[in-house]
């Protein structure tokens, strides 16, 4: 919950704990970290070209993407 967009769902965010959409904010911007953690995790291993490999995977852009679009669907449940 260090990043903004975490602060923000486990803060004054949760005040939209009630909508579909939160918990799938929530899934997708856990799931983003899983898959960043994973790429710092090779990087500490020393495996650059590994790390590089995932940065330029469709994991990556997929976890970027699911976040982007849980941020959207939520913002579309509020304003109706």
């Amino acid at each position: 919950n260090a990043c903004k967009l975490g602060q923000w769902i486990y803060g004054s965010g949760a005040h939209y704990l009630h909508l579909p959409a939160y918990g799938g904010l929530r899934a997708a911007h856990a799931d983003f970290h899983q898959t960043v953690a994973g790429i710092i995790s090779k990087v500490e291993a020393g495996d650059r070209p590994g790390a590089k490999a995932m940065l330029e995977s469709k994991v990556f852009a997929n976890a970027t993407n699911n976040t982007i679009n849980a941020i959207r669907h939520l913002q579309k449940e509020v304003e109706g």
